[in-house]
């Protein structure tokens, strides 16, 4: 057995830190580069777990659960997709905020 100072045993200490720091470097980086696609998947896991009661409840009343899930996104989506031809129209009436519309 080598005594806990030899050459040996700390040039194997220091190749095993510095393997650690390089994987921990290269961990780093990939989730750094994934980071949009992480972002992507955690935003669908959140919009999955608020729209899930909804869902729930329609499917209770024996709507199809895909066409739940289709519904809560024409009810989130519709207006935002109507929003930006509402203010077109209102610029071109010459109206300054919608509540005059």
């Amino acid at each position: 057995m080598e005594p806990a100072w030899s050459p040996a045993v700390t040039a194997r200490h220091t190749v095993a830190a510095a393997v650690a720091a390089l994987a921990v470097v290269v961990i780093a980086l990939g989730l750094w580069k994934l980071r949009v696609v992480l972002a992507l998947i955690l935003l669908g896991l959140t919009i999955a777990a608020a729209i899930r009661p909804g869902v729930d409840r329609l499917a209770s009343w024996r709507v199809p659960r895909a066409i739940g899930v289709v519904l809560h996104y024409a009810a989130f989506l519709g207006p935002r997709r109507a929003l930006p031809r509402v203010r077109r129209a209102a610029a071109h009436r010459g109206l300054t905020t919608a509540t005059e519309v």
